[in-house]
């Protein structure tokens, strides 16, 4: 056994603390004890293992510190002891350990700053701290790095301004920083990453300050995540240099003025997630180009004018999200083309007119919200074939006209008074099954022409 060298027991169900003997087989260069249920601490004879190059330890219920003989294993590649209960800071000791390609260490309760001496592990590839409790502000050291291909230190609670030597890290695909506490402005530098795959700022709440127009050139972007952030000012024409993304998620930040036609260019767009942000103007004809999109979330902004038809160019979405803007006009008829939406959420604007029947035609629709608007005359009888909403419909502050169609599956109506059911709902010869009507609490059972059942109570 002492001259054992490669040792692979993960997945083994074992339990208890990490077995003494091991500590003895000095000949080791591989070790993987990961996906079990070993609990305990990592002694300090894991420093004996100095042949060790690979060391996987994840999946455990492992606890305590990283021993500073940690920094003994100078030979280690790998050290993986992610998805743990480790705590406690991270040695100043792990910096001797300069042939580390990978550390992956997320998913623990490490707490204490990221030690300078991180700067060390010039060869690293992947260094991995997500899901900690890791504070302090992003050592300068960091730019050192200039091997790394992904660096995710996301859910700690680091703070701080983004330090400009990040630019440095030139061949960094996966940037995750999501969910810290980073203030400050996203440097121009980020502009030199020009390898990143994925960008995400996602909520670190005080990220602020314009976008650099040097974002324009991170080309083989495919994910751009900065929401929940108070990024402001208006949005460069340069996005439109990326043409490889596949998300563009910028919402719950404070960005104004009208969104660039630039945004046309971004051919291979899945999701356009803008909301709660304050921008204006007309929705640009060059979103019609995005013919990949399957989410458009603007809504909580102040975008004017109407509905233009070339929204039907859209075949591909599934949510349609343009709730408490300033829109305008009447909803065009080539809306009912949009067959693939799952949910269409137009309250809170001024759209007026009538509701277009071929609404109707939406089979797939769970999700139809137009209340808070002034739309006018009768809501259309086919409504009543939309038979997959998982929710009532909401009339309310709007100006339609009564009788409401028998079939339509409705929850509030600021329509009519009853003083007859006969008189508020007529027979619609859209659907003959059994449909249960509510209004404002009250249950109303109607079977093709007749109606049977009871008004309960108003409120």
């Amino acid at each position: 056994m002492d001259k054992l060298t490669h040792l692979d027991l993960r997945g083994m169900a074992f339990t208890g603390s990490l077995p003494s003997q091991i500590w003895s087989l000095t000949a080791l260069t591989y070790l993987n004890l990961s996906d079990n249920y070993l609990s305990g601490s990592l002694p300090t004879e894991i420093g004996l293992l100095t042949k060790l190059n690979h060391l996987s330890l994840y999946g455990n219920a492992l606890t305590g510190s990283l021993p500073s003989e940690i920094g003994l294993l100078t030979r280690l590649v790998y050290l993986g002891s992610h998805n743990n209960a480790l705590s406690g800071s991270l040695p100043s000791e792990i910096g001797l350990l300069t042939k580390l390609t990978q550390i992956v260490l997320n998913g623990n309760k490490l707490t204490g700053s990221l030690p300078s001496q991180i700067g060390l592990f010039t060869g690293l590839n992947f260094l991995f701290l997500g899901g900690n409790k890791l504070t302090g502000s992003l050592p300068s050291e960091i730019g050192l790095l200039t091997r790394l291909n992904a660096l995710d230190l996301n859910g700690n609670e680091f703070s701080g301004s983004l330090p400009t030597e990040i630019g440095l890290l030139t061949k960094l695909e996966v940037l995750g920083l999501h969910d810290n506490a980073l203030s400050g402005n996203l440097p121009s530098q980020i502009g030199l990453l020009t390898q990143l795959n994925d960008l995400v700022l996602i909520g670190n709440d005080v990220l602020t300050g314009n976008l650099p127009s040097q974002i324009g050139l991170l080309t083989t972007l495919s994910y751009l995540g900065l929401y929940g952030n108070t990024f402001n000012g208006s949005l460069p024409s340069e996005i439109g240099l990326l043409t490889k993304l596949n998300v563009f998620a910028l919402s719950n930040n404070v960005f104004t003025g009208s969104l660039p036609s630039e945004i046309g260019l971004l051919t291979t767009l899945n999701y356009l997630g803008l909301h709660n942000n304050s921008l204006t103007g007309n929705l640009p004809s060059e979103i019609s180009l995005l013919t990949k999109l399957n989410t458009v979330a603007l809504s909580t902004n102040n975008f004017s004018g109407s509905l233009p038809s070339w929204i039907v160019s859209l075949t591909a979405l599934s949510y349609l999200g343009l709730h408490y803007n300033a829109l305008t006009g009447s909803l065009p008829s080539q809306i009912g083309l949009l067959t693939t939406l799952n949910s269409l959420n137009l309250n809170g604007n001024t759209f007026t007119g009538s509701l277009p029947s071929e609404i109707g035609l939406m089979s797939k629709l769970n999700d139809l919200t137009f209340y808070e608007n002034t739309f006018t005359g009768r809501l259309p009888s086919e409504l009543g074939s939309l038979i997959n909403l998982s929710s009532p419909l909401d009339f309310t502050r709007n100006d339609f006209s009564c009788p409401i169609p028998q079939d339509i599956y409705f929850y509030k109506s600021d329509i009519c008074e009853i003083t007859d059911a006969n008189d508020f709902l007529e027979t619609s010869a859209v659907n003959n099954t059994t449909r249960n009507l509510t209004y404002l609490g009250s249950n109303i059972t109607t079977t093709n022409s007749a109606l049977e059942g009871s008004v309960d109570s108003l409120s």
